[in-house]
């Protein structure tokens, strides 16, 4: 083989080892755009929900702790979803709640109401990354996924339980993430989400969440019934076991304020 024709195939490989650019990187922001748009719209419009959760959070030996709570979430266009969690059980946390407002672009805000010292406290958004009740779940996790707090590149087509899906890079737009992006998997035909994965600030891959059991609601929505976060550092998981879903059960923002915890 000739000098010059090394050079060719020296040329080549470089161009394709290197990351999109120009209309191709336009392309791929715009079609991530779009795969979560598709979602977006086939969640939207649910008004409320109401649901009752078993959290299991299990050891890197096997060990399980249960904890039950109560899940409330009201739909508010364009500002974003209200979101509360209390807990009923095991004594030492019950009475315990979160409260989430979500906001569009910026960090979520977030309280959390501790009946220990009857008092609720702001969480603070730099300090988001913390467990959420000591599960692998963080604070930072239970935020909104609206399209616009993230940066949104189609990066490929893949399999996931046997379903087509899309694969979307997913780097957060507001600050204090703990995470540098997400890998969001989701499936091709009922735009639900199946898994997705978190990488640290360093680019190292420490949580996978798994979406599945959905069933559907009101012939429209599809709702997983069990997600479990899995920690690749600590070996622990988290399963959140949902039951007794209800929709459209005329909550109202009154009950989603400070005041309400």
């Amino acid at each position: 083989m000739t000098i010059r024709a090394h050079s060719v195939l020296l040329a080549l490989s470089i161009v394709f080892l290197l990351p999109p650019t120009g209309a191709n990187a336009q392309d791929d922001l715009a079609r991530g755009d779009a795969v979560i748009d598709a979602v977006d719209r086939h969640e939207d419009g649910y008004q409320n929900l109401r649901s009752s959760v078993t959290m299991i959070l299990e050891n890197s030996d096997g060990q399980r702790r249960e904890r039950h709570l109560e899940i409330y979430s009201l739909e508010l266009m364009p500002m974003g979803d209200r979101r509360k969690f209390i807990f009923d059980r095991p004594a030492d946390i019950k009475g315990t709640a979160i409260l989430v407002h979500s906001n569009v672009v910026e960090s979520d805000d977030q309280w959390i109401y501790l009946p220990a010292f009857n008092r609720v406290k702001r969480i603070a958004s730099n300090n988001k990354s913390a467990p959420f009740v000591g599960s692998e779940y963080s604070y930072e996790d239970l935020s909104s996924q609206e399209r616009e707090k993230y940066s949104n590149r189609y990066i490929e087509e893949t399999v996931v339980d046997g379903l087509p899906c899309n694969v979307v890079e997913r780097i957060p737009r507001y600050q204090y993430s703990a995470y540098s992006k997400l890998l969001a998997y989701i499936d091709t035909k009922d735009h639900r989400y199946r898994k997705v994965e978190y990488f640290d600030e360093t680019g190292q891959h420490v949580k996978t969440k798994q979406l599945d059991e959905y069933e559907l609601y009101d012939s429209r929505y599809w709702l997983p019934t069990r997600t479990v976060m899995i920690n690749h550092v600590t070996n622990k998981t988290t399963s959140m076991l949902w039951s007794d879903i209800q929709l459209k059960t005329g909550q109202t923002d009154q009950q989603f304020t400070k005041n309400a915890l």
